[in-house]
């Protein structure tokens, strides 16, 4: 993945995290290689649980947000 790339998908997690606070989907569209096996490798090493929030479904390929659960302190 090059650095360019890294960047979109760090923009993309700060927007899902915006996003994602009352939801249980996020909805986001998948990247342009989202299907590059690189990716996956990647994707399966994220963790549930990032500075506090937990990990949320999307509904695109290689993609991955975290939030906090609604109700949850």
């Amino acid at each position: 993945m090059t650095r360019t790339r890294l960047g979109r998908a760090a923009a993309v997690l700060a927007l899902a995290l915006a996003l994602a606070g009352c939801s249980t989907t996020v909805s986001l569209e998948p990247a342009k290689d989202a299907n590059n096996p690189k990716c996956a490798a990647i994707m399966v090493r994220l963790p549930g649980n990032l500075d506090g929030q937990q990990r949320a479904w999307t509904d695109a390929q290689s993609t991955a947000a975290w939030a906090a659960r609604p109700g949850s302190s």
